[in-house]
């Protein structure tokens, strides 16, 4: 099965449910419009995967290869590119708390909110027929290509950095085999999406810590909203290997993703791992390039052979057009985290995990 740039491959899909729209417009995904097993393909290739620029005599360049949550939110917001070499400028991307008309607008201060502000909030949990309490979403924005979870430790990172530059990276830093950077910034625009998750309830700054959760922690630095201290959440019990309609927790989640909408987001660990598989083929097929072009006495570019004995003492040359491949691969990791999609194999919680199994299982809760 082929795929197109602006197109995913996935190997089965389920009949796809209904789409409607949110307040601000936009499509909202139900639950369970499709589940599938992502394959996320390759972006294409230039004829020639390298650049024929001539090596730089001081500027090794530059990259970002620090994850950070809030400074991607601001890149979102002020349209900063992931390109640090190019004068690209991507569409300025909101928190829905900030979007006018959206289901989760809330630009105050949920500490704050008044009895009325309260009623209003977007969630309404069931305990009883007689008892259903209001409650706030919050999300915060998230790396698509996670800088700490799947960039740092790919093999990729070489291919990215200059030889005699090692590039700074969490923890520490990478050696690389270029003549100079390629110029990618992992917390620019292209690479973000906002998700909702627990961060009103107990997943925030301070608060009531209900949400904990017994996964690793998250090596990714998050952009963390407040919490909503004033809101008696405590409430909000279950866990994702125990799920029904009744289900506090679940209720949550289920409509913080319709509403949103998108994945919900507690833990990564598994997506992060999927990710980094996809920067490790990428990386392996750079290398195998590299070494044809290097040793072969045929090589296939005319441009390579005029520059290739300059490679041994410079460095390789950049690979063409990485920064726009990864933003490829980041476009479509997002249709799965956005809720266009749904595979087994890219989630970020556990209760998405769960949900896409209890959907398998025909499960009523699932249904909904």
């Amino acid at each position: 099965m082929s795929c197109s740039m602006a197109r995913t491959c996935v190997a089965w899909v389920t009949p796809c449910g209904t789409t409607r729209k949110t307040s601000a417009g936009k499509p909202m995904t139900q639950l369970g419009e499709m589940v599938a097993i992502g394959i996320i393909q390759d972006p294409d290739e230039p004829p020639c995967p390298f650049t024929h620029e001539s090596p730089p005599e001081r500027d090794p360049g530059k990259n970002e290869l620090i994850g950070s949550g809030s400074i991607l939110a601001k890149s979102m917001k002020g349209s900063t590119s992931t390109d640090l070499l190019g004068s690209a400028k991507p569409d300025a991307v909101e928190n829905p708390r900030y979007i006018a008309k959206h289901p989760l607008y809330s630009p105050g201060s949920l500490r704050s909110a008044n009895a009325a502000t309260q009623e209003n909030w977007p969630v309404s949990i069931r305990l009883s027929d007689d008892d259903i309490r209001k409650l706030p979403v919050r999300c915060a924005a998230h790396h698509l290509i996670p800088a700490q979870e799947s960039l740092k430790d790919s093999r990729l990172v070489p291919f990215m950095v200059h030889k005699d530059t090692p590039e700074d990276v969490k923890g520490g830093s990478v050696k690389g085999v270029l003549w100079r950077d390629v110029g990618y910034n992992v917390n620019g625009s292209e690479n973000g999406v906002f998700l909702p998750g627990s961060y009103a309830v107990g997943g925030g700054r301070g608060g009531l810590r209900v949400w904990s959760t017994a996964d690793e922690p998250d090596h990714e630095q998050e952009d963390l909203p407040e919490n909503a201290d004033n809101c008696e959440a405590a409430f909000l019990t279950g866990n994702p290997d125990a799920i029904d309609e009744h289900t506090p927790k679940w209720q949550y989640v289920k409509q913080a993703m319709r509403l949103t909408p998108g994945q919900f987001h507690d833990r990564h660990a598994d997506y992060s791992r999927e990710v980094q598989l996809k920067l490790d083929g990428i990386a392996k097929t750079l290398a195998k390039q590299y070494k044809d072009r290097e040793r072969s006495a045929e090589c296939p570019c005319e441009e390579c052979r005029k520059s290739r004995d300059k490679w041994k003492d410079a460095g390789y040359p950049p690979p063409a057009a990485l920064v726009a491949r990864l933003n490829t691969v980041s476009s479509r990791f997002a249709l799965y985290l956005n809720g266009s999609a749904w595979a087994m194999n890219l989630y970020t919680s556990k209760w998405c995990k769960a949900y896409m199994q209890g959907r398998q299982a025909g499960k009523a809760w699932a249904k909904t």
